[in-house]
């Protein structure tokens, strides 16, 4: 009995570890926020560097673009996970059988038999057949005809045709008028209202919360035109009290030019955009909502 209680009790510790060790990884996840950097240079080419780690660089994603050619790189706890790194070289052997199968000049082609045959039938049977007679003028008539007949049936289909998709339109537009009158008398209602600007502020939240800590952008930039460069320069001053810690432009009036650095760096918590997301959904005027919706969509009514 002894024996049978101390194996239930190391099950019970090992179980309870698990738990502790995967309810800390839960923690790591909702709580170490993804910082992600981005870097950009335009100077003749276009060179850009994003990169994304998490939990001191334990997953490492970057992605590299320099003059349209596209680099990616996954790491994870310093091992290399993608690309992939290639294989080995083929054998020296296999090199030079390549090299010798390129070396050996091509032997000729021996005439084939069966196609010097094939092309004196051809041309027997083309000095046997006999020209086409003209035809008389009863059968050009018939098939003129028929022409007619056809070329009519075609422009009755045609016309069946156009019908139908007039038909087909106007159910269209009757279906659409009906969804409009429904979703205008579901604006109308106070709990929709409720329910999109409860929404609308979460999702601001989150795009505040994504936006970068850190921005810089510096360039130098010159116009053909100095009135136009000035005026750009005039609407900058007009921005200053808002950009001047995160845009400087160096301008040059002596010719056309566009150089610049761009530098980016924030982060993103998992946690913050659970709880934003678990109040819209949570909320009664928002279920309301979306049962609405959903139910239009299955009576069917909706336009397709």
């Amino acid at each position: 009995m002894t024996i049978f209680l101390g194996i239930l009790k190391g099950i019970g510790i090992f179980l309870l570890c698990l738990l502790a060790v995967l309810f800390l990884v839960l923690l790591l996840i909702l709580l170490v926020p993804v910082r992600y950097r981005l870097q950009g240079r335009f100077e003749k080419k276009l060179t850009v560097r994003a990169q994304a780690s998490w939990l001191l660089r334990f997953l490492f994603v970057r992605v590299d673009f320099d003059s349209g050619a596209l680099a990616f790189q996954i790491r994870l706890a310093g091992f290399l996970l993608a690309p992939k790194k290639p294989g080995a070289n083929p054998t020296k052997g296999g090199d030079k059988n390549a090299q010798t199968a390129q070396s050996e000049p091509p032997k000729p082609s021996a005439p084939d038999p069966t196609a010097a045959c094939l092309d004196d039938a051809k041309e027997r049977t083309a000095q046997s057949t006999p020209k086409e007679e003209p035809k008389p003028k009863e059968e050009a008539f018939d098939r003129t005809e028929t022409k007619r007949a056809s070329f009519e049936e075609r422009v009755d289909s045609w016309a069946e045709a156009l019908r139908l998709k007039l038909e087909e339109s106007e159910k269209k537009l009757t279906r659409l008028c009906d969804n409009l009158d429904y979703y205008v008398d579901l604006w109308q209602q106070e709990g929709t209202r409720i329910a999109l600007t409860t929404a609308v502020g979460q999702f601001a939240r989150i795009f505040r919360h994504i936006l970068p800590r850190e921005f810089s952008l510096n360039c130098i930039l010159g116009t053909k035109d100095p009135a136009s460069l000035g005026q750009l320069m005039a609407l900058q001053g007009m921005c200053y009290p808002l950009l001047h810690r995160y845009v400087r432009i160096e301008p040059d009036f002596e010719k056309q030019r566009l150089e610049g650095e761009l530098l980016a760096k924030g982060r993103i918590r998992i946690l913050f955009l659970l709880v934003c997301v678990l109040r819209i959904l949570l909320k009664k005027e928002v279920l309301r909502l979306i049962k609405r919706l959903r139910r239009k969509k299955e009576d069917g009514n909706g336009c397709k």
